[in-house]
């Protein structure tokens, strides 16, 4: 649109005598008349906005705008949370602020202002074991986007921290945690009073030196608990005992796998009643050893039982 202007007469009247003259002076000036725009924008909020978000017109030179917003704003079932943290703008004056509502005098044709806004998360937090997490904002609570806060995980005596699970990682060595959040989240700490799994508690494994993170920790192929619990140490190795006495089968009343395998009874039936033992011995014949037929009638013997242990075995010539 195109500015107008207009002639402004002032008249200027002074007696200066008697006979003095009247005299009249002329001074030009320039009105803005054009329309002037006011744009408002925002990431959010745009049922709150006032006046609604787009290009509004109709405005003249140094016109009061009144601008709102709302404050705070809930999403996701309440777990995210906008917070209306003031405006910007060109054109405008003041050209931003930290307000959710504010008089603005337009001093451009095309005026901005957009609504500026931070970003909070629900966060849970929980243990699994005995422990606890310190820092941050307690149990639950609202945890900014983009800002990091330390959480600290300490076990309770007698158990370890395993690690961090949920809205962040970390093995056991991260029991300092630097959390940033980046979604709703629920953050779980864990605690474990067996870590290595081998049933020994970590009060017991600390007590005879033993690692509570190696289910045998002098690597003889025995745990930990086993060892505990029968007198030897987790953290000697046991297995010269273990040569010991496989080298002296007699001493301790051990059998070798050959003779176990002379005992084995296999396709013969050994029956004991009372005092009495049957052996029945039964020939079977095969073209492919996967078939088997009887090779003739079976064969029985009867003998009575001493009173003594006595081994048997079936043997053939």
């Amino acid at each position: 649109m195109m500015k107008k202007t207009f002639t402004i007469l002032i008249l200027l009247g002074a007696v200066l005598s008697a006979s003095a003259m009247r005299s009249t002076n002329t001074v030009s000036g320039t009105v803005d008349t054009r329309d002037y725009t006011l744009e408002i924008d925002s990431p959010y909020g745009s049922d709150e906005s006032f006046p609604s978000l787009g290009i509004r017109g109709n405005y003249s030179w140094r016109s009061t705008v009144y601008c709102s917003m709302a404050d705070y704003l809930f999403e996701q079932d309440g777990t995210i949370l906008r917070n209306c943290i003031g405006f910007y703008g060109e054109g405008i004056s003041p050209g931003s602020g930290a307000a959710d509502s504010v008089d603005v005098v337009l001093t451009n044709v095309n005026s901005t202002l957009t609504w500026n806004w931070n970003t909070a998360y629900w966060v849970t937090r929980a243990v699994s074991g005995q422990g606890g997490i310190f820092g941050g904002s307690g149990s639950a609570g609202w945890y900014n986007e983009g800002q990091s806060y330390l959480l600290k995980a300490r076990p309770d005596y007698g158990w370890l921290f395993t690690g961090w699970s949920g809205g962040a990682s970390g093995g056991p060595s991260a029991t300092n945690l630097n959390f940033t959040a980046t979604a709703p989240t629920n953050l779980l700490a864990s605690f474990s009073d067996d870590p290595d799994g081998d049933g020994l508690k970590n009060t017991n494994e600390w007590a005879v030196g033993a690692n509570p993170w190696m289910a045998d920790t002098d690597g003889d192929n025995f745990d930990d608990l086993f060892e505990f619990n029968n007198g030897l140490s987790p953290t000697v190795d046991s297995s010269p005992f273990v040569t010991h006495i496989q080298d002296n089968p007699d001493t301790y009343g051990l059998y070798s796998s050959n003779v176990v395998l002379d005992v084995a009874i296999g396709q013969a039936l050994f029956q004991v009643q009372g005092t009495t033992a049957r052996l029945n011995l039964q020939l079977e014949q095969s073209d492919d050893l996967k078939n088997w037929t009887d090779a003739g009638d079976p064969k029985e013997w009867e003998l009575t039982l001493d009173p003594d242990k006595k081994f048997f075995r079936v043997r053939s010539e």
